[in-house]
C-alpha cells in the first residue's frame, strides 16, 4: 500500500479534481454528471453483449472493461495505462489493481484498489480471447469513451454515458452498500470528499426522501407498525375500565 500523502499535495489533488467543476460554476454552465455504471447499468450491458454477432475479442474487452472502470473507479487514462502486470488476483477470486500514476498523483506514488471475483472473471476471459501482450484493454482515452457509450446504447440504457460513468457509478456503488466516505474516497483516490458528495448528491436526496415518508406516515398513521397493546397495558391507560363504567351506570 502507498504512504500517505502530506498535506500539500492532497489539497493539491483535490483543487486537480474539482477544478474543472468549479471553472464551470464560475462560468455560469449547469453541471452535467455522466451517467452511473452502477450495479444495474452493468447487469443491463452484461446482458446485450453476451450472445451477440461481433468479434469475441471486442465483446470480452468491453465487458471487461465496464467492469473494472464500475469496480475500481478508474478514470479513462488509467484504464488506457492499465498493463496485465498491474492486475493481481487474490485467493478469493477478487482482484487488486495497481494505478501506477494518475493526474491527481502529482508524486506518482500509484494507489491500488480492489475489484470483484466478476471483474477478475471478465478480464480472464479478456485475456484468454487473445488480449494478453501489453495493455489490458488496448486502447486509448477516447476510444474507452467511445466503448462505454456504444454498449450503453446496445442495453437500451440511452445517452449521458462516458469515459467518467465508471467513476461515478463507484461512488453510488459503495454509498448504496453503506461504506463510509472516507472508503469511497481511497477506492476512487478522491482527495476532497466534495466530489463523494456530488456524485452521491442524488442516492443523498433519495434517502432523505425515504426518511421523510418514514415520518410522515408514522404521524399520519401513528398505529401503523407499532406492536398491538396488551391486555394488561390497556388496563393501565388513563379511563375507567368497562366493569367500572357499569358499576357508575348503575341505579
Amino acid at each position: 500500500m502507498t504512504s500517505a500523502a502530506a498535506p500539500e499535495t492532497r489539497n493539491a489533488e483535490a483543487n486537480a479534481e474539482a477544478a474543472p467543476v468549479l471553472a464551470r460554476q464560475a462560468a455560469g454552465t449547469p453541471t452535467r454528471q455522466a451517467r452511473a455504471l452502477d450495479a444495474e447499468a452493468v447487469a443491463a450491458i452484461r446482458g446485450a453483449l453476451n450472445g451477440t454477432v461481433e468479434d469475441d475479442l471486442r465483446i470480452a474487452v468491453t465487458m471487461a472493461l465496464v467492469s473494472v472502470l464500475s469496480d475500481g473507479g478508474l478514470r479513462r487514462s488509467e484504464a488506457a495505462a492499465l498493463a496485465w502486470d498491474d492486475v493481481e488476483r487474490q485467493a478469493d477470486g477478487s482482484g487488486r489493481v495497481t494505478i501506477r500514476q494518475s493526474k491527481t498523483d502529482a508524486e506518482g506514488e500509484g494507489a491500488v484498489v480492489a475489484i470483484t471475483a466478476r471483474a477478475m472473471a471478465n478480464l480472464q476471459v479478456a485475456f484468454l480471447r487473445g488480449n494478453r501482450v501489453g495493455k489490458v484493454f488496448g486502447i486509448g482515452p477516447q476510444q474507452i469513451a467511445r466503448r462505454i457509450k456504444a454498449a450503453a446504447r446496445k442495453a437500451g440504457l440511452g445517452d449521458g454515458f462516458s469515459g467518467h460513468s465508471g467513476r461515478v457509478g463507484t461512488a453510488i456503488r459503495m454509498t448504496r452498500a453503506g461504506a463510509p466516505t472516507v472508503a469511497v474516497m481511497r477506492q476512487g483516490r478522491w482527495a476532497s470528499a466534495r466530489m463523494v458528495a456530488r456524485y452521491t448528491r442524488k442516492e443523498a436526496a433519495s434517502l432523505q426522501a425515504r426518511r421523510l415518508r418514514t415520518r410522515t406516515r408514522a404521524r399520519l398513521w401513528p398505529g401503523v407498525g407499532a406492536p398491538t397493546r396488551s391486555r394488561r397495558s390497556r388496563r393501565s391507560l388513563p379511563y375507567p375500565a368497562r366493569s367500572e363504567r357499569r358499576r357508575e351506570a348503575a341505579p
